[in-house]
């Protein structure tokens, strides 16, 4: 009895409370900074080319290189998954952020998105611009509860609208483990 009140509860969390894609589609907001836009025009910029992709990771201070060949878009979304997974444009994040815009000066200004609420797991998008053309787009994640704490800093960098590097960086805390901290580095070669 149990199993099968289970089994109908699963279903209908499943496909009962799931938005319907069309209109989700439909219904999206253009309220914020569309990162996946940006990442997706980008990866039909880079897949015109097969580039190269210069790797460095430092994971509690070990640092290892390599280099990867990048040949198509698909593999160019699988390179971009966590800034994918950092947009908020999204339906349920309506009204969620604040947006600031600031001029820093000599043609540089920065559009700057930050979460209401501390359970958001984006905290802060800051998408900085020279003479209105993106030169770099920062994201600051954060994800924390009882047992652990994971702050992340993604950053995007531009030379006349191409992307040229990213990295990602990892702090991570869990009760009974290590501390660790990752850096990522990401270099395009043409």
């Amino acid at each position: 009895m149990i199993k099968k009140a289970l089994a109908i509860f699963l279903l209908v969390a499943l496909f009962g409370c799931a938005p319907k894609k069309q209109n989700a589609e439909a219904e999206r907001p253009d309220l914020y900074f569309d990162i996946e836009q940006l990442l997706d025009a980008q990866q039909g910029l880079l897949a015109d080319e097969t580039l190269t992709l210069n790797k460095r990771v430092t994971i509690n201070g070990e640092t290892e290189s390599f280099e990867a060949v990048i040949a198509n878009e698909k593999e160019w979304k699988s390179q971009f998954q966590l800034f994918y997974a950092a947009n908020i444009n999204k339906f349920g994040l309506v009204d969620a952020y604040n947006k600031e815009t600031l001029a820093v000066g000599d043609g540089i200004t920065k559009d700057i998105y930050t979460s209401k609420s501390p359970k958001n797991l984006v905290q802060v998008i800051e998408c900085a611009y020279q003479n209105e053309s993106l030169t770099e787009v920062r994201v600051q994640t954060k994800d924390n509860n009882i047992i652990y704490q994971v702050e992340n800093e993604y950053l995007l960098r531009f030379n006349q609208g191409l992307l040229t590097s990213y990295t990602i960086t990892a702090n991570e805390s869990m009760i009974l483990k290590k501390d660790m901290q990752m850096e990522m580095v990401a270099e395009i070669v043409h």
